[in-house]
């Protein structure tokens, strides 16, 4: 019987063994959900070759009607696999037909032979010995037939093989892969079109699912970024999303107890910056309240000892349950949320977010609070791990992880038994949906989780008829600006968050960038020849400016420094650009802003005087000079630079998001954060009111976002997706 021909590929520092599924960079196994596996396996196969996108969804989706946008998504995620950079690119896409693989690939041929099996049907008493006999026939053993054993002989020697049986029983079981936990059939159960999981600032993350057997409690979205919430109930097996009425409008469900008859909640007074609140407990029987001590918390469980374990800050604590007799089980340096008990009381898992890296990470430390230690070391680059759990017999650790542009569930299998040890994490979840929030069965036989489909769609204000109306509906566009002469657009695809330009109707689309990264705040240069914006890896706290020429070509980085950068914006002349300089990241990392210009030319850097403090520069035509105050309880103020005196003055003094100067520069447009448009007259001071968008979902690559189209109505983008919970059968092995 033959051997099987392996395939085996490389192309630059990778290697893909087909046979395997593994793909490999100098040795490394890179993880692949097994759909972007099958991408890159058809794309390598035919490489050189254009692959039309029907063809491509056909045979990755054989037995689906799927959208073009999941094979958009596959190939964005692939090229952040490959590390894909302006300089080396390894999948070219052909506009309006589809994808050619473009790096040199050899195929590398599998010489080894497996050996002819030997199979004897017949039974014997006699030996079978196969024997190697001298140099010339080394490579074809003798069969030799040896007279047979006594009896005795062969009980003696079978007694001894048990030990030996025994050895090789379990030496197999180490070796041989076991089979991974998976999820089976599947079912909506929610199709009420409300947000039910977002991600703030600090890493933190939620909300989470909670059951009790029947029903399935969690928060919804109100509305417009006011991180107002409704609890709600929904039965495991589907049906109507009912509101629970609850004091609190701002709130975070951390546990349920295990008589599953009061919710611990976290009630967040203000904006939930720090994602710390007092901590209540709400009765589900009676509606009543109770105030938790005076405990303000980031996250709470009730512990099977009776107490209340809680996060805080940077702390890990324990108290008792009303709140009095605090102590702290461990410090560590980040933000603690998300606390969880395994079931046999030895350990405690949390997140961790970091939030100069904008990182969230599981860590693990005993009751006592001795060894704390990532759980996940090394298994992700960029860590976004969040709200693990166990099961309910404590095998298995189930946790969400945003990787290769996704997020999905895995599960990690923990020790127990003698020959256990513990395997993965294993992927649960796959597919063109998002999942977030997992949460077990109390019976462990069900996985529910929310399930995110991920849209954005472009918007504009009809003043004239006072309605909202879709524009330039082909275009997947967020972060939308046109050119001076409004000939053309330029805008951050919702698709693969790369930057495109196309022509004010949406025709003549191209694609200026690609890469991991992604884009977001394009400004036109004023000759309309280059377009500067900022790229960067989303969870890490480095975003650069970059300069693109507007026909196509290279992205240059405006400046070679360790310092973000934001909110690019062109003088008139076009020789600087002004943006706004970060040291730590995004704002809300406790570092402080500054704007400064550079010459485009020179490189020179200067600061502009007065600008500590201030960020989101607009420079209009005529060389006026708009930005914002970034104040600690993100009340952002309107100031104009006055160049003569060196100085600025304060133009709106109410929260104030998104500025950008009306076509005659007689006005600034800006947000107030709650939904509303408004425009200011610099001359007056008078503040209009010009539309709201307060009963829409804002969507954009920092949330929400907004702009103004050539007639200077509003622009903004809604998020258009869909968050509902799912349920899933679990086969845990």
């Amino acid at each position: 019987m033959g051997g099987t021909v392996k395939h085996l590929y490389e192309f630059g520092p990778f290697r893909l063994d087909a046979n395997e599924r593994l793909l490999r960079r100098n040795g490394d196994t890179l993880p692949l959900t097994p759909k972007l596996f099958d991408t890159l396996l058809l794309l390598v196969e035919n490489s050189g070759h254009l692959l039309l996108k029907d063809e491509l969804m056909k045979s990755l989706w054989p037995d689906s009607f799927v959208e073009e946008v999941n094979l958009s998504q596959n190939i964005f995620r692939l090229r952040k696999v490959l590390g894909e950079t302006p300089g080396q690119q390894y999948i070219a896409t052909i506009p309006g037909q589809g994808y050619r693989f473009i790096a040199d690939v050899r195929e590398i041929p599998d010489s080894g032979k497996a050996p002819d099996a030997l199979v004897i049907e017949s039974h014997t008493r006699e030996r079978v010995v196969y024997e190697e006999e001298d140099e010339d026939d080394r490579k074809a053993g003798r069969l030799v037939v040896a007279p047979a054993l006594p009896a005795e002989t062969n009980f003696r020697r079978a007694y001894w093989l048990i030990p030996l049986a025994v050895a090789a029983v379990t030496l197999v079981w180490f070796v041989l892969p076991s089979q991974p936990p998976r999820l089976l059939a599947s079912a909506q159960l929610t199709n009420d079109g409300r947000l039910k999981w977002t991600k703030w600032q600090q890493g933190y993350q939620g909300p989470l699912l909670f059951t009790d057997g029947s029903r399935i409690y969690t928060a919804e979205d109100k509305g417009f970024d006011s991180f107002q919430r409704t609890l709600v109930q929904v039965p495991v097996s589907g049906g109507e999303t009912v509101p629970v009425p609850i004091r609190f409008p701002r709130f975070q469900i951390t546990d349920l107890d295990r008589q599953h008859s009061e919710l611990l909640l976290l009630n967040w007074q203000g904006m939930p910056i720090t994602a710390e609140g007092p901590l209540w407990a709400y009765s589900v029987v009676n509606g009543g309240y109770r105030r938790v001590g005076d405990l303000r918390v980031s996250g709470a469980i009730w512990a099977t000892n009776g107490r209340i374990l809680f996060t805080r800050g940077d702390g890990l604590w324990s108290a008792d349950s009303d709140g009095s007799k605090t102590q702290l089980v461990v410090k560590l340096p980040g933000l603690l949320h998300a606390p969880r008990e395994s079931p046999d009381r030895r350990v405690i898992r949390f997140t961790l977010a970091e939030p100069q890296t904008h990182s969230t990470s599981l860590w693990e430390v005993s009751r006592d609070g001795k060894e704390p230690h990532p759980l996940l070391q090394g298994w992700n680059n960029s860590p976004q791990e969040c709200c693990g759990s166990w099961t309910p017999d404590g095998r298995y650790y189930v946790f969400q992880s945003y990787r290769e542009g996704r997020w999905g569930i895995w599960a990690l299998r923990e020790h127990g038994g003698l020959f256990w040890k513990p395997r993965g994490p294993f992927p649960l979840t796959t597919g063109p949906i998002d999942y977030v929030a997992p949460t077990i069965s109390l019976d462990g036989k069900r996985l529910f989780a929310v399930g995110m489909q991920l849209r954005n769609e472009l918007l504009r204000f009809d003043r004239e008829k006072n309605q909202v109306v879709p524009f330039l509906p082909e275009l997947p566009a967020t972060s939308l600006t046109f050119s001076k002469d409004g000939e053309w657009v330029a805008y951050t695809s919702d698709v693969d968050g790369q930057l495109w330009r196309a022509k004010a109707d949406g025709s003549n689309r191209q694609q200026l960038t690609s890469g991991p990264s992604i884009v977001t705040e394009p400004s036109w240069s004023p000759d309309g020849k280059r377009i500067a914006f900022v790229a960067g890896l989303r969870g890490m706290e480095k975003w650069k400016v970059y300069v693109v020429p507007a026909e196509g070509g290279p992205a240059i980085e405006l400046l070679s420094e360790s310092l973000s950068e934001f909110d690019p914006t062109w003088s008139p002349d076009g020789k600087r650009l002004a943006f706004a300089r970060l040291p730590g990241g995004l704002l809300g990392s406790g570092s402080q802003p500054a704007i400064f210009t550079v010459d485009l030319e020179t490189r020179e850097l200067s600061k502009i005087p007065g600008s500590d403090g201030l960020f989101s520069p607009r420079w209009s035509s005529g060389g006026q000079l708009a930005a914002l105050t970034a104040e600690s309880n993100r009340v952002y103020h309107l100031v104009l630079y006055d160049a003569t005196k060196g100085s600025w003055r304060e133009v709106v003094d109410s929260k104030v998001g998104f500025p950008r100067w009306s076509r005659d520069e007689k006005h600034i447009y800006f947000d107030t954060m709650g939904g509303v448009v408004c425009r200011v007259n610099l001359h007056s001071g008078e503040i209009e009111r010009i539309a709201s968008f307060e009963n829409f979902r804002m969507g954009g690559t920092f949330g929400a976002w907004s702009g103004l189209a050539l007639d200077d109505s509003p622009l903004f983008t809604r998020d258009a997706g869909s968050q509902e919970i799912y349920t899933f059968d679990l086969e845990l092995p």
